[in-house]
């Protein structure tokens, strides 16, 4: 009997907390769809709002999303360590909801990326990020080396947090560089490291053939770069992963020798050396038939080749230096008969350098452009070298000295057979002391070459520009003096086309 009436009274309470909770849930949906109904009201003011406020959201997602793209540089690869978001395009997804939708869904702004690569894993995830956001138009990576004299260190990544930075590539970030091998245009990786090779080593040539692939960059750094036998130790080739790219054109390779990294040779067109031995140099232009423009720092002596190479496509050839170690006596060994353009950079001459220098003009008759910067061997470069450059239109001389700068004009202005076919010349940060040394110097045989313009054999010269070290040939007021002046303004008065600046100042009124 107590039993029955307890769960009378148990069902009774039953009953009255399910009519409650009832009541409770009925009251909860209709507040619940009073709140929706007044969010989307107040959404709606707050467009109307914004569109008052902010017009620039009003516009079609389609005309932001073009204004987003021209807010990115026009180079191959955009500047930038993806983890700052105070850079284009991360800082385009920080402004309000409606345009980090817009930025995220239009893969062109993340195209172009240049890696800070903090930790391996890191690594990856901005690869995989990127690739993503992308849409499958990734187009270029940059590897971005510790450098602490880069202009990017300056970078604000206050909103990121302090990682310890590693500048090598690690296996996470080779897989997911291999997981966008199908969207990369230009892959730029400089400094890679030595330790990771065993990882690239096991990929086997033809797995990823990088379809895309036009532009690379690679290289491994070791303890002592100029150290090529370094090499010896590792069985070649080895690193054959892009072997097989089918629009490679372009490459760069960094202290690295040309049999160890297989290419699809043949394609290439453009090619740097870098931190290469003479021997890498004519190994390279001998793998590459179709090669028309190529780079080289050297640093080996090229005592020990034997025979010249020929290359009969190469139309331009610069020779950089480095720490003042970079030869040039590779051309000793070389025949280019189609080079249309010679630069060299800051390179040790050597004092025998005229001889072979002059059997190299022979071999490359069609030289038509040089830039000739002899840095710290300025005073060993012979100006009788130029007699043997019948065909050259377009001088550049950096850093020349007095005395030579004096041989040179004197055999311009006499000389008929000397730069017959010279008609653009440029003089930069020549050396001396004085201001009238310019005119003393110059004037004379830039007069001389002038006034033979009509001259059977000699072409009229078009231009001469001066460049001017201000600790050289300027005054405290980056001014020269009026005497030292006055037969530039003539020549220019009579129709040449001649400019002068100075280094620091700009250019000087003629």
């Amino acid at each position: 009997m107590l039993n029955s009436a307890l769960n009378s009274a148990n069902r009774r309470k039953v009953v009255a907390a399910t009519a409650l909770i009832s009541q409770y849930e009925s009251a909860i949906s209709h507040y619940t769809s009073l709140v929706n109904k007044a969010r989307e009201e107040r959404q709606s003011v707050q467009v109307e709002l914004d569109a008052i406020v902010y017009p620039v959201l009003t516009l079609p997602v389609e005309i932001t999303a073009e204004i987003f793209l021209h807010c990115l540089t026009t180079s191959c690869a955009v500047d930038l360590n993806p983890w700052n978001t105070t850079r284009i395009p991360l800082l385009l997804t920080r402004i309000c909801r409606l345009w980090r939708e817009i930025a995220i869904s239009t893969p062109a702004l993340w195209a172009n990326v240049k890696l800070k690569i903090a930790d391996d894993a890191r690594g990856a995830e901005i690869i995989n990020t990127w690739s993503a956001r992308a849409g499958g138009l990734l187009q270029s990576i940059k590897q971005w080396v510790d450098d602490t004299d880069s202009d990017d260190s300056d970078e604000d990544d206050s909103d990121e947090e302090d990682v310890p930075f590693v500048g090598r590539p690690l296996p996470m970030v080779f897989k997911a560089l291999l997981a966008a091998s199908d969207q990369i245009q230009c892959l730029d990786m400089p400094d890679i490291g030595v330790e990771n090779l065993p990882e690239l080593d096991g990929i086997a040539a033809g797995a990823y053939n990088f379809p895309a692939l036009q532009k690379l960059a690679i290289g491994f750094r070791m303890d002592d770069p100029l150290v090529h036998e370094s090499w010896e130790d590792w069985d070649t080739p080895s690193v054959q992963v892009f072997a097989s790219a089918p629009l490679l054109h372009e490459a760069h390779l960094i202290g690295v020798p040309p049999l160890f990294t297989p290419l699809p040779w043949h394609q290439l067109t453009m090619f740097t050396g870098h931190l290469f031995s003479a021997h890498w140099c004519l190994e390279v232009l001998r793998l590459c038939p179709n090669l028309t423009e190529s780079t080289f720092t050297s640093f080996a002596n090229a005592s020990d080749i034997i025979g010249v190479t020929t290359h009969s496509g190469l139309k331009s050839l610069t020779i950089l230096g480095i720490r003042n170690a970079c030869r040039v006596d590779i051309l000793e060994y070389l025949a280019l008969p189609a080079l249309l353009s010679l630069h060299i950079l800051d390179c040790r001459f050597g004092a025998s350098h005229k001889s072979w220098l002059d059997a190299f003009l022979l071999r490359s008759p069609t030289l038509r452009e040089c830039v000739l910067d002899p840095g710290v061997d300025a005073g060993r470069m012979d100006p009788d070298v130029f007699f043997s450059m019948s065909a050259l239109t377009i001088l550049e001389l950096r850093r020349a000295g007095g005395s030579f700068l004096h041989v040179f004009f004197n055999h311009l202005g006499a000389d008929t057979n000397y730069l017959p076919a010279l008609q653009r010349l440029t003089v930069s940060n020549c050396w001396g002391r004085e201001s009238q040394g310019v005119s003393q110097i110059i004037q004379p045989g830039l007069r001389a070459r002038w006034n033979a313009r009509y001259n059977d054999g000699i072409a009229p010269l078009i231009s001469f520009r001066l460049v001017l070290a201000s600790y050289n040939y300027a005054s405290a007021s980056g001014e020269l003096k009026e005497d030292a002046l006055r037969p530039f303004k003539t020549l220019k008065a009579e129709g040449l086309n001649i400019s002068m600046e100075i280094s620091g100042y700009g250019q000087v009124s003629l």
